[in-house]
């Protein structure tokens, strides 16, 4: 079973992938925190920042398939 350790893992993944600009990565990654500890709103919010740049039809069309 995922651990919360793997859950931050993931988180510091996501921050890498934003100080890349690797927007979609980092939105994966947040992601994956999320499935693993769905109780830390700091994945949450962190997604959201991420997808803040993208039009409203990514948001609409793609998050869904990517956030699951």
């Amino acid at each position: 079973m995922p651990s919360t350790e793997d859950a931050l893992a993931l988180k510091k993944k996501g921050n890498e992938a934003v100080a890349s600009h690797d927007w979609l990565k980092a939105i994966e990654f947040y992601s994956q925190a999320i499935d693993f500890n769905g109780k830390d709103a700091t994945f949450y919010c962190n997604r959201a920042q991420v997808s803040v740049p993208f039009d409203w039809s990514f948001r609409f069309l793609v998050m869904p398939l990517i956030c699951r």
